[in-house]
């Protein structure tokens, strides 16, 4: 089994696709709210918590949407893709297949790959978030050596300052290029070898001023929890541009704090332009002078850039593909997630003297006699009775008349779209599948060869009569299918036979009737087309389970 099968088979698959889609538009909405209140927001630290806080909301907002899309009873999308899921498996019965339903289960066809698309592009950001934290731990313990006395008590002074309470050590260290801070509970500033030596007092105290600031906001732990949203929403452009105005927020904010402590901007300016050829490799942590234009932080210092800077406008142009393509989406996806349904419907109880269900469409009209609820799920998914389980006692016994008028430009094997949605809508049916083995057979080909004629071109595959089959450019998983219905039983095909063949099996169908002529169908199949059913002990069948639904209301 495939891992995409393997999704397949996950009820929230489903919800999961649909919540990765509709946070296309919403993620774009957020942006665009962002950007409008950032407007009216002058100060870096209120922009860095506006910022924050847009992201939180991009994160809650998948979640709340699969929460939404996962509550309730199953919608018709889901129970369309049960359907088409079951028709293709070994053992069910001939499945439905029209260019109306491929349309309407399109969506969530495509869900599984989906799914796993994201999956694995959130897989790879983790790891390399994960590589990321990994290689900034090890900065704290290799190629270090502790920086001068002096310049420790320095730190210690500034730290004070600030009413950081824990400790903080400086180390030199050889694998930085610029002063990078690293470390929740134990924070470590790195500052490269030969700077402490290199540049002016004041200016690495004003650097030094900067790194606590990180150390007091917390920055690195937040840094890694942003490191973790643009994993899970790595496919929204939003997403990376709001989270670039959080690292530029960020800087900027350190920066005031540091300009606040030493008291003199061009002073500060001068120490962070003695950095600019110096730019860090985007880590885990928050890394020194590494948020933003660090010409423009200069600017802004000294008094070059307004305060209310403006927005980064490249980003608009895929903002606005972002949006169309969100639009085009919610249109399409309200397109195909309509449910088909008859237009008038009509349910009665059947009498009591009536019995043998009969289902067909005639014209603009669907007739359904003496069903079942059981009855009318087998007719709705293509499925055979031995797959349904669940359900109070009255879905086998009571029986009703069901009259439904269709639209005359619906093709009739839209019925049984338009029965799911009935069952839904008139009988507040829920289900849900399940795999379990159970014993069946194997249709196999016998020790002579096979009695089969091959088909020169695809036919129209199988003719069903009472005790007869007739194949025309039919394939064994089809005979497999169409046996399966015949015995009540599960069939997996293990003919190995890949061509289309033309046949003719007949036998008969009550061999304990005495009037019954004909071999039975197991000896039919070994005389007539040189084929098998074996008994096996464990073949995966998907039932189908009722979680819900109760009596309808008569008209």
């Amino acid at each position: 089994m495939t891992f995409i099968q393997i999704l397949a088979r996950q009820p929230w698959v489903s919800s999961a696709g649909w919540a990765l889609i509709h946070f296309l538009w919403q993620g774009a909405f957020l942006a665009a709210l962002y950007a409008l209140v950032r407007l009216r927001v002058t100060r870096p630290r209120a922009r860095h918590a506006v910022a924050c806080a847009a992201l939180l909301a991009m994160c809650a907002a998948p979640l709340a949407t699969f929460l939404c899309e996962g509550a309730g009873p199953a919608p018709a999308r889901a129970q369309v893709l049960l359907a088409s899921a079951t028709s293709h498996s070994a053992w069910s019965t001939t499945p439905v297949t029209s260019a109306a339903q491929e349309r309407f289960s399109l969506p969530d066809y495509f869900m599984p790959y989906l799914v796993a698309a994201w999956l694995v592009g959130a897989l790879a950001f983790y790891l390399r978030l994960a590589v990321g934290c990994a290689f900034a731990s090890r900065l704290g313990s290799v190629s270090i050596v502790p920086a001068p006395p002096e310049w420790q008590r320095t730190l210690d002074r500034l730290r004070a300052r600030l009413q950081i309470s824990r400790p903080v050590r400086l180390l030199n260290s050889a694998r930085v290029a610029v002063p990078t801070v690293i470390g929740c509970l134990r924070p470590v500033v790195l500052m490269p070898v030969g700077a402490l030596a290199g540049l002016p007092a004041l200016h690495i105290e004003a650097i030094l001023a900067h790194e606590l600031a990180h150390i007091r906001r917390r920055d690195y732990f937040v840094n890694i929890l942003q490191g973790l949203a643009e994993a899970m929403l790595f496919y929204h452009p939003a997403v990376w541009w709001i989270s670039g105005q959080i690292r530029q927020e960020r800087e900027r904010s350190c920066d005031d704090i540091a300009v606040a402590l030493t008291g003199d901007a061009l002073l500060y300016a001068t120490a962070l332009a003695g950095f600019e050829r110096s730019r860090p490799l985007r880590l885990g942590p928050s890394l020194a002078a590494a948020g933003g234009s660090l010409r423009g932080r200069i600017a802004r210092l000294l008094g070059i850039e307004a305060p209310n800077a403006r927005i980064a406008w490249p980003a608009a142009p895929a903002a606005a593909v972002v949006l169309l393509f969100s639009l085009t989406a919610a249109v399409i996806a309200q397109q195909t997630a309509a449910k088909p349904s008859f237009e008038v419907a009509s349910i009665q109880l059947s009498p009591p003297d009536w019995s043998g269900f009969q289902s067909y469409v005639r014209g603009d009209r669907y007739t359904a006699l003496t069903a079942t609820l059981r009855n009318l799920i087998s007719f709705a998914y293509g499925i055979r009775d031995f797959q349904i389980s669940g359900g109070s006692a009255w879905a086998s016994s009571v029986r009703y008349n069901i009259s439904a008028k269709m639209s005359p430009s619906a093709a009739t094997s839209q019925a049984r779209l338009m029965m799911q949605t009935l069952l839904a809508d008139r009988f507040g049916l829920a289900l849900h599948r399940v795999t379990r083995n159970r014993p069946g057979y194997a249709l196999a080909v016998d020790r002579a060869g096979p009695k089969l004629t091959e088909s020169a071109q695809p036919g129209p595959g199988l003719g069903l009569g009472t005790g007869h089959l007739n194949g025309r450019g039919a394939d064994m998983l089809t005979l497999a299918r169409e046996l399966s219905s015949q015995i009540e039983a599960p069939i997996t095909d293990r003919t190995g036979l890949k061509a289309l063949y033309d046949f003719t099996l007949s036998w008969s169908p009550n061999l304990e009737s005495p009037d019954a002529a004909g071999p039975s169908l197991f000896t039919a199949l070994k005389e007539q087309l040189g084929l098998l059913l074996e008994p096996v002990k464990n073949v995966p069948v998907e039932f189908f389970v009722i979680d819900r639904a109760h009596k309808p209301t008569e008209n």
